[in-house]
């Protein structure tokens, strides 16, 4: 049993790095189809988590793009990515700044990240030319995780790069807390998946805004972000409208989705060069969420930050048998706070 769940980790991971990583296979697996249909499985109880919620759901999404209508955020992504050239890092040099981020924020995550590095659990590769990409693997089993990240390019590193691994790194964080309590990971079950590690990722761009690190750099990435948190709630607005007609089915009414998307493009401050097209169904909800949260979240762990990592381990712990955004209650997100909207006008205009 054991090998046998070895082995269906390896046959994910090892598709993973093919798909996502552009890395040769050098093997060919073979697998029985329980794991595709265990896939799909796990992809209806997500769904199926999501529509529970999907009328407060739809509520904060509206929000959120009416804060966007009033603060006329600009939205021109495609603008950034064209002309802004982020500053090349080497390799030591971008270590040793996550490293200072990280000892910063709080010893123990520092302590795993270099246990992380000194373990080889970081597996660095080219994106050649491909849009760079991150990911962590989990091997319940053995009680491990390993960090995959593509760099620029050629090998290129930069900001964007860091942030990703520190992403990625919140997503390693959350795996080890559920194999150092004996929880099984489930993340991708929930529409929380995102949350750690798009907070960890915030704060670290943070850091380095103000400790003057890179600025202007991590000052783009930082507008960036907010652009791409309207288009994922975007998403999840316009998915909130999906219906379902049993366990394994839903239906999507495209033209409708479009028109209302239309509609909403003409009240925002959008420079038409993001080439938006409908993303995932979970990537909207989860990477939504995770966007959302960051701000709020950021803000309860600078007024008391031992306080916050001990309660958001508890909320990061606890929210697979809720799946309720009032989990990270003690750590500054709830459902009215998001539909009130405050902090997210606040951080908005002060990022125009």
């Amino acid at each position: 049993s054991k090998k046998k769940r070895i082995l269906d980790d390896l046959f994910r991971d090892s598709n993973m790095c093919h798909e996502k990583f552009f890395i040769e296979e050098k093997f060919t697996w073979e697998s029985d189809s329980s794991l595709d249909n265990l896939s799909t499985y796990n992809n209806n109880i997500l769904k199926a988590n999501i529509l529970n919620n999907k009328e407060i759901l739809l509520k904060i999404s509206d929000k959120v793009i009416d804060t966007y209508i009033e603060t006329s955020f600009p939205l021109y992504k495609g603008y950034i990515d064209t002309y802004y050239n982020f500053h090349e890092l080497k390799d030591d040099e971008m270590v040793q700044i996550i490293l200072d981020f990280l000892n910063n924020f709080d010893k123990d995550l520092y302590i795993e990240f270099k246990d992380k590095i000194k373990n080889n659990d970081i597996f660095m590769h080219p994106s050649n030319g491909e849009n760079f990409y991150g990911a962590t693997c989990d091997f319940n089993i053995l009680k491990k995780n390993l960090m995959f990240i593509n760099t620029e390019g050629d090998g290129t590193n930069n900001i964007r790069v860091g942030a990703t691994i520190v992403h990625e790194f919140g997503h390693s964080f959350e795996m080890d807390l559920y194999h150092k309590n004996g929880i099984k990971n489930n993340m991708q079950l929930y529409p929380y998946h995102e949350v750690s590690s798009q907070f960890l990722e915030y704060a670290f761009i943070e850091y380095l805004i103000q400790n003057k690190i890179y600025y202007e750099d991590a000052y783009v990435y930082k507008r960036l972000s907010y652009i791409e948190l309207f288009y994922f709630i975007l998403g999840m607005n316009l998915f909130s409208d999906i219906e379902k007609i049993n366990d394994n089915e839903y239906t999507i009414d495209f033209d409708k989705l479009k028109e209302k998307e239309t509609n909403i493009h003409k009240k925002v401050n959008y420079y038409g060069a993001c080439n938006y097209e409908f993303e995932d169904f979970d990537r909207c909800f989860m990477y939504g969420l995770g966007y959302l949260f960051s701000p709020y979240l950021y803000e309860k762990y600078k007024l008391d930050p031992k306080y916050f990592i001990k309660e958001f381990k508890n909320a990061l712990l606890t929210y697979p048998y809720t799946n309720s955004i009032n989990t990270f209650e003690k750590v500054g997100v709830t459902i009215e706070k998001l539909i009130e909207s405050n902090t997210l006008k606040r951080v908005l205009k002060n990022s125009r």
